[in-house]
């Protein structure tokens, strides 16, 4: 599974795709084991309230588990 963040000093955006929008990075839970099939549930936790934000995220059927933090440039 594939999370993808995305940042912009914009005020008003609606889509990743405007200008001004750019991507500052992604996650991906691995998932080895196809038990329990492709629909399952991956938990994501998002921490902020530093000069990064750290992200974790859990594939709860497989117990996998990603972590990455993304640094934000003064302009955001």
């Amino acid at each position: 599974m594939h999370f993808l963040f995305y940042a912009t000093s914009k005020k008003k955006v609606r889509y990743t795709d405007e200008k001004g929008v750019e991507k500052i990075g992604e996650v991906r839970v691995e998932m080895p084991s196809i038990e329990g099939g492709n629909d399952r549930i991956v938990d994501l936790f998002c921490y902020f309230g530093d000069t990064e934000i750290k992200v974790k995220a859990v594939d709860r059927t497989s117990g996998s588990e990603c972590k990455t933090s993304f640094r934000f440039s003064y302009s955001y």
